[in-house]
């Protein structure tokens, strides 16, 4: 019987010293990071096409052309711009279309209709708008038009003019 009472000695003993050993908690901290970096896609919408005109029409001036468009896809929220160049035909800040014979038909692009927000040669930004969002499927569409000014072209030639612009895309 001695040793009854011993074991049971033994069995409280050990559970009071190993309940000390597992009373109390701790706590700490850690940091979940994730870094994602923006992107942007860009693609031209179509060409301006001032379809076919007169000299007559062409000297008169004043023609402008169906909406021509550069898309941009970007990151949700990732500010961008886009400028559009001088072209490969300009005069200083002139844009003119050249023909095989290298006759020139000056122009201007504009941000509108042509009402005066144009794109200047000297590579005229426009920001991205807000609300550029990753679940905007088709990106956002700039608009480009373009318009042959009164008074700017004279003894214009018969021919085909083409000018190649560079549209950038800054983000």
């Amino acid at each position: 019987m001695n040793m009854k009472y011993s074991a049971l000695a033994l069995a409280v003993a050990a559970s009071l010293f190993t309940g000390n050993v597992l009373a109390g908690t701790g706590t700490a901290n850690f940091t979940v990071k994730l870094n994602v970096t923006g992107t942007c896609t860009f693609a031209g919408g179509g060409d301006l096409d001032f379809g076919t005109k007169t000299a007559a029409e062409v000297e008169a001036g004043n023609l402008g052309t169906g909406e021509g468009k550069v898309n941009v896809k970007c990151t949700k929220n990732l500010p961008y711009s886009v400028a559009m160049g001088a072209g490969s035909n300009a005069q200083g800040n002139v844009r003119r279309m050249k023909n095989s014979d290298n006759d020139y038909v000056k122009y201007e692009l504009y941000k509108d209709n042509g009402t005066g927000s144009s794109w200047n040669t000297a590579l005229s930004a426009i920001s991205g708008q807000s609300g550029n969002t990753a679940n905007t499927v088709g990106g956002q569409d700039h608009s480009v038009y373009g318009k042959l000014l009164a008074s700017t072209n004279t003894a214009v030639a018969a021919g085909a003019y083409t000018d190649a612009v560079v549209a950038t895309l800054t983000f």
